[in-house]
This record gives structure tokens, C-alpha cells and sequence, in this order.
């Protein structure tokens, strides 16, 4: 930034270690988050136009509906855990239609599935009729499905960062038959690379729901040869838990990510009408408003925003709810035992998450 005070600016230059900052801040914070930045500090940071040739030149570059199989092998050479967890989930997005000059195919419509993966390279043409056709005729893609693996390890150490294992297009137009085959699919290519997946996660819409319980034989009417698979595990504690209905042999194990748990606890708790009893006691967010209204917010750290939000998916508020200073204070208050108990369920999810 120094060397560029002297320079005019179609002259600036700068080194790869910013260059691989202003990559991730554009990618974190967003391009308002890098247009305020470069403005406000000149030449400290590539513009938009450099950025856009710098990602373009990147060897790195996905192709919609790829799975990074060889990469993922690389990375978990790097990180040294072999043991992985696979994450799926969706959001809205724009519907747009983009041409890929790298690949020569057009991004933005839905991809056909077969056994629940998607077409790589499928809209490719030079027919300007058949670019119309698929105009009038596809679906546009209204929501981005992203696949990410996060490697295992010990507790007490720092995870590493997730891998993206693959994003596309969709229009959610699938059955749980293709969530469970894209799975399975998944765990035979990861295990083709030495790399066991132990299960896999996601916000549980009716289809993935279903996936699970195909999977894991809870209450299902569809059977699996899941059992029969030479990669099956024996989950020896379950033997001792006659009151936790699941089978001890899996192939893996199929749960709803930690956010949306931790978030959906909360929701329940600060719900209005929603009764929690424990023994003689209740959960209840009354306790909450009790400790702001009569403790310093400086030993809890308590809003009433965070008790009564809008959002019902604010994860902040489920940080400063479970926290250990708001456990501490929720004991000065009476009758809140249900409460606490309550909180450090949710506090345990909030590590697992």
C-alpha cells in the first residue's frame, strides 16, 4: 500500500499475499464490504476488475455439478483426518442465466437429475433456437444446493476449515429416493479415496427427513441393504440403551445440522404458548426477562432483544442465551432449575454445532 502512495492508478501493483487477502474478505464480507474498504484506504486492495481477473486465472476453477472427488483427497491429505462429516444445504437465490466462457455452457438453469446427481456441462449449444427453447421450456434455478465436508478431530483441537465438495442449481424438484442414492453415491466415491464418511447433515426438509430414516432403519417401511454394506459400523453404546430405537449396524448416521437445532430450541423456549415441563418445574423465558430486569447487563451480557427476536434464525442471540456468564446468573434466580437444565442441553448442541 506504501509503494502504491507514489503510483498513479492504473500502476499499482500489488503482492500475493494481498491479492489472497482481498480474495477472501471479497468472498466473506461481500463486494460492498470490499468497495468500502478499497475507497476508504487507496491502493490498498486490487479493484473489482483485477479481482475478476485474478479468479478467473485461478487453476481452481468448479464446474457446476461437480464433484471435487480428487481435490477432496488432497485436502484431506493436507489436514490429516481421514474421518469426515458431509453437509448439505440450500438457498434462494436471483434466477439468472449466465454463459461460462471457461467450460462453454450456459449456468442458471436446473439441472436433470439421475439418482439424485446433476448433469455437469448438460447446457451447452451453439443453436441460438435450442438457447431459446430452453428459455421457454427449463426451469430456471430459484434455489443453489452446496455439498461441504468437514473433517473429524479430537476434541480440543481447532477443526479445519470445511471442503467444498460441490454446488449447483436446482429447483427442488427431487424425492427422498434421490437424496438417499446421491448419499450413498457420496460415501462409496469418499471411501474409493480412503476417506470415511461418518454421516451426513442438513436442515431436515421433508425429503432429506425421509433420506434419514430410510437410512438409519427408523421407522421405516422401505428397506435398505445398507446393513449388508462390508463399510458398516457397530455402534456398541446402543446396547446398553434399550430406550434409544436405532439399529447398532450403520453405514452412517444421518442427523439435522447444529445450527437449525440450536436455533429451533430456542424458538421453542421463547415461544408463548409452548409448555416445556420438567418434573415440577417449567422452561420458561420469563426467567430470562427476569435476570435482565434485575441483574446487571454486565454479568450476562442480555438484551431483551435477545430473549424476544424477530428473526427467528438469529444464531447471535442463541450464543449469548446458552452462554456460560447467563448460566451462572439464571442460579440467582428462583425456581429456574427447568430453565437451566434446559440451556445447557441447548449449550451442549451450540459445541456440537
Amino acid at each position: 500500500m506504501i509503494s502504491n502512495a507514489t503510483r498513479s492508478k492504473s500502476s499499482f501493483r500489488y503482492k500475493q499475499s494481498i491479492k489472497d487477502f482481498a480474495t477472501s474478505m471479497f468472498f466473506l464480507g461481500g463486494r460492498c464490504v470490499y468497495e468500502f474498504v478499497r475507497l476508504n484506504i487507496p491502493g490498498s486492495i486490487p479493484s473489482l476488475t483485477s479481482l475478476r481477473l485474478i479468479l478467473t486465472s485461478s487453476k481452481c476453477n468448479f464446474i457446476e455439478g461437480e464433484f471435487q472427488y480428487d481435490r477432496l483427497k488432497d485436502y484431506v491429505n493436507w489436514s490429516h483426518y481421514k474421518y469426515v462429516f458431509c453437509g448439505e444445504d440450500s438457498t434462494s437465490v436471483v434466477p439468472k442465466i449466465s454463459y461460462d466462457t471457461r467450460s462453454n455452457y450456459f449456468v442458471g438453469f436446473t439441472l436433470p437429475l439421475k439418482n439424485g446427481f446433476p448433469f455437469t456441462r448438460y447446457f451447452s449449444t451453439n443453436s441460438l433456437g435450442e438457447l431459446e427453447t430452453w428459455y421457454e421450456q427449463i426451469d430456471k434455478s430459484d434455489l443453489i444446493n452446496v455439498h461441504v465436508i468437514q473433517p473429524t478431530c479430537h476434541i480440543g483441537q481447532v477443526p479445519p476449515p470445511p471442503f467444498l465438495l460441490a454446488a449447483y442449481g436446482t429447483n427442488s424438484v427431487y424425492t427422498g429416493e434421490d437424496v438417499l442414492a446421491r448419499w450413498s453415491r457420496i460415501f462409496d466415491s469418499c471411501m474409493a479415496q480412503n476417506i470415511r464418511v461418518l454421516g451426513f447433515s442438513a436442515d431436515c426438509d421433508p425429503k432429506q427427513l425421509k433420506a434419514m430414516r430410510e437410512s438409519m432403519g427408523f421407522f421405516s417401511r422401505q428397506p435398505t441393504d445398507f446393513e449388508d454394506h462390508p463399510n458398516c459400523f457397530n455402534i456398541s453404546l446402543l446396547k446398553k440403551a434399550s430406550w434409544f430405537f436405532l439399529k447398532p449396524m450403520q453405514l452412517f448416521v444421518c442427523f439435522q445440522d447444529g445450527i437449525h437445532l440450536c436455533t429451533k430450541l430456542q424458538n421453542r423456549l421463547l415461544s408463548s404458548t409452548t409448555v416445556l415441563l420438567m418434573g415440577e418445574q417449567y422452561a420458561s423465558v420469563n426467567h430470562l426477562i427476569e435476570l435482565i430486569d434485575n441483574l446487571s447487563k454486565f454479568t450476562h451480557g442480555l438484551t431483551i432483544s435477545d430473549v424476544c427476536p424477530k428473526d427467528k434464525q438469529n444464531y447471535s442471540s442463541c450464543e449469548k442465551i446458552t452462554s456460560d456468564a447467563t448460566l451462572v446468573c439464571l442460579r440467582k434466580i428462583s425456581n429456574s432449575q427447568a430453565t437451566q437444565a434446559y440451556l445447557k442441553v441447548k449449550f451442549y448442541m451450540f459445541l456440537e454445532s
